[in-house]
């Protein structure tokens, strides 16, 4: 019994961790005015969005809705949306991209280009830019599938930085916000059981970063609002 327990804790020896830097703990999204709250947050993407949005909701109380929409080219439904973060790019550069589209590689990252900047202008012909975002890619472990010779899935870290990089240049050219996440997943990349999804720890640490990111984000936004319609009102008085 005694071996079997230390032959399981050799082998999972890899997913315990501990923090090196100092982290935001739970408080620090507590302590910010929970008016500054998204309102409806809604993340678009697959299964790593959907971790996500589960654990927000359980965790910190916030409403979170998944929105189905795997692929760079795949259409959002987003209308009941307070605010829309896109988290993409692990299908279209992972194993199903051949197994759904009949791929023989990942897509290309000119056409991964071509076909978020598409989605995106779409989102945007009806929402302001102040309400939408992308969320960087999760780099995952360096599975058999990765490692293979050729790849049977190309989520690679050199990948996985080309795709970052089109999401920060997409957030640029149309004004909207860019949630790096690469400080908190970096680190720990290889910390996943399932060699795919970011759990525990990891997962909370991602998922505090977003909230405090965008209600700071949304608590400016009111405060400009609110400014800007007392000095109406002043102007309005005199």
């Amino acid at each position: 019994m005694c071996s079997r327990l230390k032959s399981y804790q050799n082998r999972t020896a890899h997913r315990s961790f501990t923090w090196i830097s100092r982290q935001r703990t739970k408080s620090a999204v507590q302590r910010i005015d929970k008016s500054y709250a998204p309102g409806l947050l809604c993340i678009a993407g697959g299964s790593h969005a959907s971790y996500l949005c589960r654990h927000i909701r359980q965790f910190y109380k916030t409403q979170c809705v998944h929105l189905l929409s795997r692929f760079a080219d795949e259409p959002t439904k987003d209308e009941r949306c307070s605010y829309v973060l896109i988290h993409k790019g692990q299908w279209d550069l992972g194993f199903v991209s051949r197994l759904v589209k009949g791929n023989d590689g990942p897509t290309p990252l000119r056409s991964y280009h071509e076909n978020l900047s598409r989605q995106i202008s779409r989102i945007l012909s009806y929402r302001s830019n102040r309400t939408l975002g992308i969320l960087s890619s999760n780099f995952i472990p360096l599975s058999a599938t990765v490692n293979a010779c050729p790849p049977k899935d190309w989520r690679n870290p050199f990948s996985i930085f080309a795709y970052n990089s089109v999401h920060e240049n997409l957030s640029r050219q149309f004004g909207i916000k860019y949630v790096d996440n690469t400080n908190v997943i970096l680190p720990l990349w290889d910390a996943s059981p399932d060699w795919n999804h970011p759990k525990d720890n990891v997962l909370d640490a991602l998922s505090r970063e977003i909230l405090i990111r965008l209600m700071s984000l949304v608590g400016t936004l009111l405060k400009l609002r609110e400014k800007k319609r007392k000095k109406k009102g002043k102007t309005g008085n005199e």
